[in-house]
């Protein structure tokens, strides 16, 4: 089964995103502080991580910029969900290594698609660093 780590402090987008993406087939987890993410994500080994900005601990370009220092996980696609929507934010998520930025609030419908084609990236390896 496909495993999606969601690390998002607002337990409402939360349960949205465990709810949706588990009944679309995903074995969703999710934690809600940044400090804790990096334990949970070498437990899991998620295929996709969606990852917001603004989290107590360690943010979310931390976190990011953590896992694309991980060689393990080169080929991860980190969608970054944020209500952060200037550009300079935009910026700095691609800088640190997301694959994707989207910002809240987002058609959930949408995002099943552009899941769906990170992931298919994923097997096609497009996301490898060489």
């Amino acid at each position: 089964m496909t495993k999606i780590l969601v690390i998002e402090d607002d337990p409402d987008m939360c349960y949205l995103l465990r709810e949706f993406f588990s009944r679309e087939g995903y074995e969703v987890t999710t934690i809600t502080h940044g400090s804790r993410a990096v334990d949970a994500a070498n437990s899991l080994r998620p295929d996709l991580i969606f990852l917001d900005v603004m989290l107590p601990g360690l943010d979310g370009f931390q976190l990011c910029r953590l896992f694309r220092g991980d060689p393990s996980y080169a080929g991860t696609p980190i969608l970054i969900l944020t209500a952060k929507n200037e550009d300079a934010d935009r910026a700095v998520a691609f800088d640190v290594g997301a694959t994707d930025f989207w910002t809240k609030p987002f058609d959930i419908r949408e995002l099943l698609k552009r899941v769906q084609e990170l992931l298919r990236g994923k097997r096609l390896g497009l996301y490898d660093e060489e």
